[in-house]
Parts: structure tokens; sequence; C-alpha cells
């Protein structure tokens, strides 16, 4: 049996999604016994990907409330463009379409979004709350 640090070592390189042939060329140990630590030491290889995956999230500020806030503040554009179109150009079977569509659309939209208007600097922001919506 390998020491307690080679072991160490073969979870950290397996999180790092590193093939066990690679890990063998690194640490000289044989591909079957990698398979087996691989199968021992799953629940903690899974761990540490799980805490590299979160920690380049934060190291991009990708974290799932940042994407949010992004995408309705382009949602927000997008509304705003959308205010400033009429329909008369349009059939009444096009617009008929359109209202099904959004109403759609909103039976299956999984979150609700609330806007403020702040005095001081008249910004629109949004929060984004999670919560099925029960139409």
């Amino acid at each position: 049996m390998k020491d307690q640090e080679t072991v160490e070592k073969f979870i950290e390189l397996r999180a790092e999604n590193k093939s066990y042939d690679k890990i063998s060329e690194l640490l000289n140990v044989s591909k079957p016994t990698l398979i087996e630590w691989g199968k021992k030491h799953k629940a903690k290889i899974n761990e540490l990907q799980s805490i590299r995956f979160e920690q380049i999230l934060e190291k991009y500020k990708l974290t799932q409330e940042d994407r949010l806030n992004r995408l309705a503040e382009e949602l927000n554009l997008a509304w705003d463009s959308f205010k400033k179109k009429d329909y008369d150009n349009l059939s009444k079977r096009e617009i008929m379409l359109i209202i099904m569509r959004l109403e759609d659309f909103l039976r299956k939209e999984p979150a609700m979004i609330f806007m403020d208007k702040k005095e001081e600097d008249k910004n629109i922001h949004v929060t984004v709350v999670r919560k099925m919506m029960k139409i």
C-alpha cells in the first residue's frame, strides 16, 4: 500500500480531471491500483471537484445570482425596446399568436422578477426571486 501522501495527491489530481494514465506516470502507481483508489475515494474526489468549480465561479464572478442579475438587466432593456414597438402593422392572427406565446411562457416561467426604482439614481434595480409561479 502506498503512503497516505500519495493517495492524497491522487485525489487532488483526479479532482483536476487528470486521466488515470497521466496520474500513473506522475505518481508511479499502477493504473489498476489507481482505479481502485478512484472507487474508494469517489466521494472525496467529487467534493473537491465541486469546491474547485465553486472557486472558479467565484473567481470570474459567475455565481448564479450574478448571472441572474445580468440576465434580468438585459431583460429590462429588451422590455424597454419592446414597449416602443406598436402593433399597428400586425394582423389579428399575428397579435393573437404573440399573446398565446407570452401567456404560455408565463405559465412555464420559474422566476418572478420584481423591479424597483431608486429615487437617488433613477436606475432600475432588479431582484430575481426563484419561485414557481402558480398560474
